[in-house]
């Protein structure tokens, strides 16, 4: 054997061996990926014979599921506190779904025109509260607002008891058009709502009463837990301005997010620099005494394109922020930012709607994908900042991905399919 083919067949069997370390080792992390994924307990329908959208869910403290959204069905109500579909395109509705996975009750919640739920959130005592837009001039009842105030849409604010009976139901809005309201609930059982709005006649005793311009402005009002209305305001610049999400920490403070063209209107926040003509993020921080903290600026796209779609906070007052197409920011309880990612993708591949933080600090992540066969990463895309990272910016990573893909929807619907196929993804950060 000459010394050229001993080392040929040395080399070999090295190479050998390095490839069979690496297949096991892929096997070993593949292995562990699978260990640290969650299983899926069940899933059922919820709806009728006709159209439903389930738009929001939340959690009480006995681990009953209550769901919202808007249906054409006129046969989804049971047992609930309204049965009978009220008339228009959509009425909003409300579900109980029991821990062990059974159905409570359902209800319609609206009027003889079009309405719609849009987000969920439940009180210490096990009460939920409703938000959601409405085009009835017959919806509301026992609220701090029972009169239309005009315009397309007028949002609407309802309790519902633990024990599934109605409270009361409120307009919440101006003259104009509101839309695309959310809500969450403090530890003392107010009701914070934001939403977006046309309406110049909308604030009331807020931190910002007059209307700031642009198509749009966001806007935050307080509810009292006796179903009166404390405050509300506008939040914005003089251009259009959206809110999309609102936390409440455990010292009673909200935190908004949302989407701004207004360039100027920040202050005394991280960031007080518009980045681009384009749609930027937002955060700001309203005080548990009703004053504004500070706004800032949170650059989430690279392409300038992105805004904070939801957000959430972690048990050490942290907040997370959701970009639409994917981004993913995360702010420290002092109003810092800790690190802010791209998603990596070209804008429209994702619509991302939900975040939620575990009791480890894990974020959990939703929304439709329109890229279904695209694999899961194992960190979290990119770390962005317009310009260059500043000095110290972490980054969250990327623990597992995984995708719900309906079957019976072909690939080139997914893009406009309600939610599908759907992405959940946590991070850890």
């Amino acid at each position: 054997m000459t010394q050229s083919n001993a080392v040929g067949r040395t080399g070999n069997s090295i190479g050998a061996r390095r490839r069979g370390i690496r297949a096991a080792t892929e096997r070993l992390e593949q292995r562990m990926l699978l260990a640290n994924t969650p299983v899926m307990d069940w899933s059922s329908y919820l709806g009728g014979s006709s159209g439903d959208v389930g738009s929001s869910i939340a959690i009480d403290g006995d681990g009953n599921a209550w769901v919202a959204g808007w249906t054409a069905s006129t046969d989804f109500a049971s047992d609930g506190f309204d049965t009978s579909y009220n008339g228009g395109t959509y009425d909003a509705f409300v579900a109980k779904i029991n821990a062990d996975g059974t159905l409570a009750w359902s209800s319609y919640l609206g009027g003889s025109g079009r309405d719609g739920a849009t987000a969920i959130a439940i009180d210490g005592h096990g009460n939920a509260y409703v938000t959601g837009w409405t085009a009835s001039t017959d919806l509301a009842s026992g609220g701090f607002d029972t009169s239309y105030n005009g315009g397309s849409y007028d949002d609407f604010v309802a309790k519902i008891n633990a024990d599934g009976t109605l409270a009361w139901v409120s307009y919440l809005g101006g003259s104009g058009d509101d839309q695309n309201p959310k809500i969450a609930v403090d530890s003392q059982g107010n009701a914070w709502v934001t939403g977006t709005t046309d309406s110049t006649n909308l604030a009331i005793g807020g931190f910002d009463t007059t209307y700031n311009g642009g198509g749009y402005d966001g806007f935050v009002a307080k509810i009292n837990a006796d179903g009166t209305l404390a405050w509300s305001s506008y939040l914005g610049g003089n251009g259009d301005d959206r809110c999309l999400g609102i936390a409440i920490d455990a010292s009673g403070n909200a935190w908004v997010t949302g989407g701004t063209w207004s360039a100027g209107w920040t202050s005394g926040g991280f960031d007080t620099t518009f980045h681009g003509s384009l749609a930027e993020g937002f955060v700001a921080k309203i005080n548990a005494n009703d004053t504004l903290a500070w706004s800032s600026y949170l650059y989430l796209g690279a392409n300038g394109t992105d805004w904070g779609n939801a957000i959430a906070l972690d048990g050490d007052g942290n907040a997370w922020v959701l970009g639409a197409y994917g981004s993913l920011a995360k702010i420290n309880a002092n109003g810092t930012l800790a690190w802010s990612n791209s998603n990596g993708e070209d804008i429209g591949t994702f619509n991302c709607i939900g975040i939620a933080i575990d009791d480890s600090g894990n974020a959990w992540v939703t929304g439709a994908d329109a890229v279904p066969n695209t694999p899961p990463t194992s960190t979290c895309r990119t770390p962005l900042w317009p310009g260059s990272t500043p000095p110290g910016l972490g980054r969250g990573s990327l623990t597992w991905e995984g995708r719900i893909v309906s079957k019976a929807i072909p690939a080139t619907q997914r893009i406009t399919g309600k939610g599908l196929p759907l992405t959940a993804t946590a991070v850890s950060g």
